[in-house]
């Protein structure tokens, strides 16, 4: 007796789930990835033309029942379904437009559309909730920019890798205009790099402004019909003319007058732009090389150029002078620098050390309209106060509201000659880039912010990994900031003042506690209702404060302690839980 249809369709259910368990999540991949496509139907957006791919590239079939995408974009493939060794399959944002452009049908489609500035996307398996393949892709050097806007797609270098594919050498872009969904994508050219190393973009005639290219192979490098461009999505606007050839480990400059005689004519923008260089054909084809950068405002005659860090990153940031055909000066250092980062505390007061280690005093703002001051982003974004000026040598310190800065004076004993203000936000104990901009005005009048120091902080190796209440500090604050040779781990200013939590619980957490009038208030925020104690401790261990306390509604609340009973000096603080739960944190208590 033969199976009805629905009982295959069950049978068929049934040995895919059974595949599932027994595939592993590192054989499925992201194998192209198509989020910034051309336009085609003048009337349709030119996103509607995104797919992506995935690839079994193991040597057991995969059940795709359940494995959807489920960040950044989001969407499955058919329950049932088998992918097998070597095969793939497309999703795509439109299946009409897939089929009208790639002449067969994609295998489902996706929700939301493929960010054009970069995003994570995640691969899961879904009934198990195991990830099999994330990756968080940009649209920036030293990714491959010309996927983004020019036709091409990102696929892997190889598709066998084992290394990180948040790693940009994990993809290249597609050989071919429009990507190869559903097959393996043609061998890429070999290209021999040619780097953007310096740009002037800001200048008063009879200067022009100009761009500095540099061989770094061994050998010359022929760049006929090769583009440069101000703009990474317009990359054809100007093209090197036929037998240009740069020397090994050469240099080349090309400047504003260049630049108009080209089928587009530019000049390089003082409010930041983006200087690049792709390689081209006769046909006027990219060819599948680019690299450049994005540079900021920049005051006159100021230059951007290519640093690489003691990792092998490539860094653009201002240069100390301009070294046109020539090897780049050291980076620009100053006048305000970052010194000091204390992120790495459960329980202390976060800071930013900031000092002036020019010769001569600091104005924060804009002489001509003080209002535009100085901000240190990262932590939000924090605006010195009008007027402020750092005199030489002065130190600058940023504190989280944990503490009023009166508080975190006599918690970390800082000097009486340094500067302090609190920030909102919060200092990442995961990292993040610190920057330090001062406003700068152009001929019409605009106001920009101008990066003057930048730290990209990161907790792992090679950055100096910290233990609690510690800092990373600046070795040597002349020398360039962002890299992680020019830091190591200290103890910090709160390593004697801050009390590291125990048996933390998640039903409330601390805010802070700053002075209110004649009460140490304190400040915490319950996700439920909750019964609280709330305790406080001198260094010796003594308790000075008790109260217990019920809160019904979840939010933000506050518990007053009268100063009077309280000394001036360091105490801990305790919050328990009818549970025996405990949250404390260090505070410094002002009379």
């Amino acid at each position: 007796m033969g199976l009805k249809k629905s009982d295959n369709l069950i049978v068929s259910f049934l040995f895919c789930f059974l595949l599932v368990f027994a595939a592993s999540g590192a054989n499925v991949i992201v194998s192209e990835i198509h989020y910034h496509p051309l336009e085609g139907d003048p009337d349709v957006d030119r996103n509607d033309y995104e797919f992506i791919e995935i690839y079994n590239r193991g040597s057991s079939p995969i059940c795709l029942t359940g494995v959807a995408f489920t960040d950044g974009i989001g969407g499955g493939f058919q329950e049932g379904d088998t992918l097998h060794p070597e095969e793939f399959r497309v999703l795509a944002s439109d299946l009409d437009l897939f089929r009208e452009r790639y002449g067969f049908d994609a295998d489902g489609v996706f929700e939301r559309r493929l960010s054009n500035s970069g995003e994570r996307v995640t691969l899961e398996d879904t009934l198990r909730g195991e990830e099999l393949f994330s990756v968080r892709y940009r649209t920036h050097h030293p990714w491959p920019v010309i996927a983004d806007g020019s036709g091409h797609s990102l696929v892997p270098v190889n598709m066998y890798s084992e290394e990180d594919p948040d790693d940009p050498l994990w993809w290249r872009a597609s050989a071919e205009v429009h990507g190869s969904p559903g097959r393996e994508d043609p061998e890429a050219m070999q290209i021999d790099p040619i780097y953007i190393n310096e740009v002037l973009a800001t200048t008063s005639y009879p200067e022009v402004d100009w761009v500095e290219i540099y061989n770094p192979n061994e050998f010359p490098v022929d760049i006929s019909y090769w583009f440069i461009t101000d703009q990474k999505r317009r990359p054809r606007r100007y093209q090197i003319p036929a037998g240009t050839i740069i020397e090994a480990h050469g240099y080349m400059i090309f400047d504003e007058y260049d630049f108009e005689d080209g089928a587009d004519p530019f000049a390089y923008s003082r409010n930041g732009e983006e200087p690049y260089i792709f390689s081209g054909n006769e046909a006027g084809e990219l060819t599948g090389y680019s690299h450049g950068f994005e540079y900021g405002p920049i005051e006159e005659f100021v230059t951007y150029g290519r640093y690489v860090t003691s990792t092998g990153q490539e860094h653009f940031v201002p240069m100390a002078e301009p070294t046109p055909g020539a090897p780049n000066s050291a980076p620009r250092s100053g006048p305000l620098v970052i010194t000091e980062l204390h992120y790495q505390t459960q329980a202390g007061v976060r800071y930013i050390e900031i000092r002036n280690i020019s010769n001569e005093a600091v104005r924060l703002y804009n002489p001509d309209s003080p209002e535009d001051t100085w901000r240190v982003s990262g932590v939000g974004s924090f605006e010195f106060p009008d007027m402020t000026v750092a005199s030489i040598g002065q130190i600058i310190y940023l504190v989280d509201e944990v503490v009023d800065t009166t508080t975190f004076r006599v918690l970390y004993n800082i000097p009486d000659d340094a500067m302090v203000f609190n920030f909102e936000g919060t200092l990442s104990r995961n990292g993040e880039l610190i920057r330090i901009r001062k406003p700068i005005e152009n001929d019409d009048g605009d106001v920009y912010r101008q990066l003057i120091d930048a730290v990209d902080y990161q907790t792992e190796d090679p950055w100096p990994v910290v233990e609690d209440n510690w800092s990373i500090v600046r070795i040597d604050p002349t020398a360039y900031g962002n890299d992680p040779i020019n830091w190591e781990a200290r103890p910090g200013r709160g390593s004697s003042a801050s009390v590291a939590r125990r048996n933390v619980f998640s039903g409330a957490s601390m805010l802070g506690a700053i002075r209110n009038g004649t009460d140490l208030r304190v400040s915490f925020s319950v996700k439920s209702g909750e019964e609280l104690r709330f305790n406080l401790y001198d260094l010796r261990g003594r308790l000075v404060f008790s109260r217990d306390k019920q809160f019904f509604d979840k939010g933000n609340h506050v518990v007053d302690m009268n100063l009077d009973i309280l000394s001036s000096g360091k105490h801990v603080l305790e919050m328990v839980n009818a549970r025996g739960k405990s949250y404390e944190i260090g505070v410094g208590v002002v009379k």
